[in-house]
């Protein structure tokens, strides 16, 4: 769960819409829990559970990689 957390987080920062961090809290949740597909859609609406279907699997992966460069680049340039 902390992973999800400092992932909404991140994209948070970076300034992603309430849709994106929705979806980056959320985006193991399809795999690793009890929640399905249609629960997120009826909860959080078709963007959210689109985005989350989505980023399933090792390409999701890779764009957090590249966040999370990102976002130390902006904090190493924020605080020099």
């Amino acid at each position: 769960m902390e992973h999800c957390v400092e992932t909404a987080v991140l994209l948070a920062i970076i300034g992603a819409n309430s849709s994106v961090v929705a979806a980056g809290l959320l985006h193991d949740s399809l795999d690793d829990s009890f929640l399905s597909y249609d629960y997120i859609f009826k909860t959080f609406g078709a963007g959210v559970a689109d985005l989350v279907e989505g980023v399933r699997g090792k390409s999701f992966s890779c764009f957090l990689m590249s966040l999370s460069i990102y976002c130390v680049c902006v904090c190493i340039y924020i605080y020099i």
